[in-house]
């Protein structure tokens, strides 16, 4: 797991927060080069909380963006077999930054700082 790529997926805009989620937690299963991500459907699922559908969707949606792309399959030690992705960090780097939203005015001009607001409190 790359903390770096995990920060850098939650730092940018997708067009839905189903592919974010889907994507941040490949970006956590990524090793630091975004390579060697191989978790079953429904592993993705579990994880995330979407239905196996809703994350085949989302894998199919980033393949197609160029976000992701399926480089192989990987043989697990029960026999079964995995897709083998890789997350293309150029394509990830040139999506545009996670708008983050401006402090309101009363956070602003509030008046309690720390410690300030327990000597409003009379017991």
């Amino acid at each position: 797991m790359s903390f770096d790529l995990v920060r850098a997926v939650r730092a940018k805009k997708l067009p839905s927060s189903t592919l974010k989620n889907v994507l941040v937690y490949l970006a956590e299963c990524a090793s630091h080069d975004g390579r060697n991500i191989w978790p079953a459907i429904d592993t993705i699922s579990a994880a995330t909380g979407f239905s196996t559908s809703t994350v085949d969707v989302a894998i199919s949606n980033l393949k197609s963006s160029g976000l992701i792309a399926k480089v192989g399959a990987k043989k697990l030690p029960n026999g079964k077999r995995t897709s083998l992705y890789e997350i293309d960090l150029a394509k990830l780097h040139a999506l545009p930054e996670a708008r983050i939203r401006e402090r309101t005015d009363w956070q602003k001009n509030s008046d309690l700082k720390s410690g300030q607001a327990l000597s409003l409190i009379h017991i």
